[in-house]
């Protein structure tokens, strides 16, 4: 396995902040993922560690986490993808959701804005890669954000019969 792959970059990567806050869309964005997944990466011990702990085929410590860099350092397991693994990652709601200029109180006090409500993926980020090593889509859940690499947008985008506006 290639040296650090928690620091690939997507080439060309569409924004996806925002635009797989519901369950429906996940479902779809792992069907397209799931053809084209060699491995995923998962950060930290999230419970899909635990249960593919016998699929992982490797692990390494970074502050670097495709492209976002944390304060203190995360280990990243790779987990071979399997029918498995994809089933077990539809029980999920979706990655993270992205909530954009929403009312709320905090700390006694009204303010608007954007935020993230976290799901089941809690803070730990995901990536998925093809058998070239490439990133196909990644997240950094605790910020919302979700990437997706160009093929992938087409191939959603074709899934769903609608055309998002891509920022590349």
């Amino acid at each position: 396995m290639e040296e650090k792959l928690c620091e690939i970059r997507i080439k060309e990567s569409v924004d996806y902040t925002g635009k797989l806050n519901n369950h429906e869309d996940y479902l779809k964005m792992l069907k397209v993922l799931e053809k084209k997944c060699e491995f995923i990466g998962i950060t930290d011990d999230h419970e899909i560690v635990d249960e593919f702990r016998k699929d992982i085929i490797g692990s390494e410590k970074s502050y670097d986490i495709w492209g976002i860099w944390t304060s203190y350092e995360r280990i990243i397991y790779y987990i071979k993808a399997s029918e498995s693994l994809f089933e077990y990652l539809k029980k999920y709601e979706t990655f993270s959701k992205y909530i954009t200029g929403k009312i709320r109180i905090i700390f006694n006090r009204k303010e608007t804005g954007d935020y993230v409500d976290l799901t089941n993926f809690g803070t730990s980020d995901i990536a998925f890669y093809d058998k070239e090593q490439n990133v196909l889509l990644r997240t950094n859940t605790h910020e919302g954000f979700v990437y997706a690499r160009k093929d992938i947008d087409q191939d959603f985008n074709n899934r769903c019969n609608r055309n998002y506006k891509t920022k590349i």
